[in-house]
């Protein structure tokens, strides 16, 4: 019996190497590339600045960055 337990120990050392060595190697899942996206929000030139500043603190806080500005036209990228 103490034979028995002796091997089931070893056998559970040799599984967990062997894990720690395949995790180790295998290939790491955050070099994978990023989908960018892109989204275009019209802006109304009539509307007060703090609504503008209110959609862009909205859009910042979802992961959204502005990357041009032009003709009240915004187009973020996340």
């Amino acid at each position: 019996m103490h034979k028995n337990v002796i091997r089931r120990v070893i056998f559970c050392v040799i599984v967990l190497f062997l894990g720690y060595i395949v995790g180790t190697f295998s290939s790491n899942c955050s070099s994978a590339t990023k989908e960018t996206e892109y989204k275009v929000i019209g802006v109304n030139h009539f509307s007060k600045i703090e609504k503008f500043e209110d959609e862009l603190n909205k859009m910042g806080a979802q992961g959204w960055e502005l990357v041009q500005f032009d003709n009240y036209i915004a187009i973020f990228k996340r």
